[in-house]
């Protein structure tokens, strides 16, 4: 799903000219603040740090400067930032202080992906009345980690929470609808990104879920008409330029697509990595699209089953087993209904690759059952059935037969 942006609350301040070192801090916060807008995050650091040493008392110094070090990636920073200024009052400013840090803390272990952490904090959070209006903020951040922890029905229900509150919020719409489509619900989906799109008709992103949700109903035709309507939306800066390359990637128009991917990672869209490893996929280069993903993965891209299980396939392409093994495990803790049966059968085949037969037989059987037209499979299972059998018989031969006039020892 589309990240939602960390943001810097914007703080009114009381200004106080008594006192040359107060209006130091006040002047040192302003410039960090402006250099924070410009995303100048080191300069920004900078001046927060002058803030705080010329007043060490203001609790939004700390919060702000906490919000600066996420963005410079340094989440350990920024959370004993946040930590620095909790109290146990049973004043209002202090929760209200209280509130902000837990919100911040749970950004940071969401950046961080440690997402039991994450939810956590926000619940921490969540439990204190003060700055109800910044609740709803809260859920969102909530209802992100939950999803990326694989918690997807969890997630749903706090994004129905919020669209109770607030109807007309397009990126809740989307995000439910990402879910549904993930557990398999292809018309709730569809009707998500519809209200969403009556609400946002620019947002690349919500034609995107739209047109997968009808390609796994096999309803293909208006799955083109989804992305004809996409490539005409206005193109205004470059953000929309990666997404129009998106646009293209679903088209399989690969030769644009790539060009414009290529940009996008001059642009920083880290996201451009997942397509453009896709893309060497399609064109059997499975090192060149691992490198892709991995540095995708690296760079906090948001992942997915979709996303290990793709790269677990070039993994398997490339037999390197044991990075294999440890991206099934990441692919199964998500849920995604639209790749079970390509999951399955990865797995499968690290099964036999690594030389476990009996346990690659046993999952390819159940295999067929779901998915019985499957034929490269039936194929599979005809020469497992034979290892397991082999196997066996080797073992048998090793035994001593029933008639065997051997010595044997006492049992005592």
């Amino acid at each position: 799903m589309k990240k939602k942006k960390v943001f810097l609350a914007v703080l009114c301040l009381s200004l106080v000219v008594s006192g040359c070192g107060l209006s130091k801090a006040n002047r040192s916060y302003s410039k960090a603040l402006s250099y924070y807008d410009d995303g100048e995050y080191e300069k920004a650091e900078e001046s927060f740090i002058n803030a705080i040493e010329a007043n060490p008392d203001k609790a939004e110094y700390y919060l702000d400067y906490g919000f600066t070090l996420i963005k410079l990636s340094r989440y350990e920073d920024a959370i004993k930032e946040f930590q620095s200024i909790l109290m146990e009052k049973e004043i209002a400013i202090v929760k209200q202080n209280n509130k902000k840090a837990y919100r911040g803390i749970g950004i940071a272990y969401l950046y961080a992906q440690s997402y039991e952490e994450a939810i956590k904090n926000f619940d921490l959070a969540l439990e204190i009345t003060e700055l109800k209006d910044l609740d709803t903020d809260i859920l969102y951040y909530k209802g992100n980690a939950l999803e990326r922890s694989g918690n997807l029905e969890e997630a749903s229900k706090i994004y129905t929470e919020i669209l109770e509150i607030q109807k007309e919020d397009a990126a809740i719409y989307n995000a439910r609808a990402n879910i549904n489509r993930i557990l398999g619900n292809y018309e709730e989906s569809i009707k998500d990104y519809d209200k969403a799109i009556e609400i946002s008709k620019g947002d690349f992103d919500l034609y995107f879920g739209k047109f997968a949700a009808l390609k796994e109903l096999s309803r293909t035709s208006e799955a083109e008409e989804v992305l004809k309507v996409a490539a005409e939306l206005p193109v205004h800066s470059e953000k929309d330029s990666f997404e129009l390359a998106k646009v293209y990637f679903y088209q399989k128009n690969y030769d644009h697509a790539k060009l414009q991917l290529d940009q996008a990672l001059k642009n920083s869209f880290i996201e451009a990595n997942y397509f453009l490893g896709e893309i060497s996929i399609e064109e059997g280069d499975f090192n060149q699209a691992i490198e892709y993903f991995e540095t995708f993965e690296e760079s906090s891209g948001t992942v997915s089953a979709m996303f290990y299980n793709q790269l677990l396939t070039c993994y398997l392409n490339e037999e390197e087993y044991e990075k294999a093994k440890v991206c099934l495990k990441k692919a199964k803790k998500y849920s995604d209904v639209s790749i079970e049966q390509q999951l399955l059968r990865n797995e499968i085949i690290l099964l036999e690759k690594t030389g476990d037969f009996n346990e690659a037989y046993e999952k390819i059987k159940k295999y067929l059952k779901r998915y019985p037209e499957d034929v490269d499979a039936q194929k599979d299972a005809t020469f497992l059935k034979t290892r397991v059998e082999g196997a066996s018989k080797e073992t048998d031969t090793n035994q001593p037969e029933k008639n065997d006039t051997s010595e044997t020892v006492d049992k005592p």
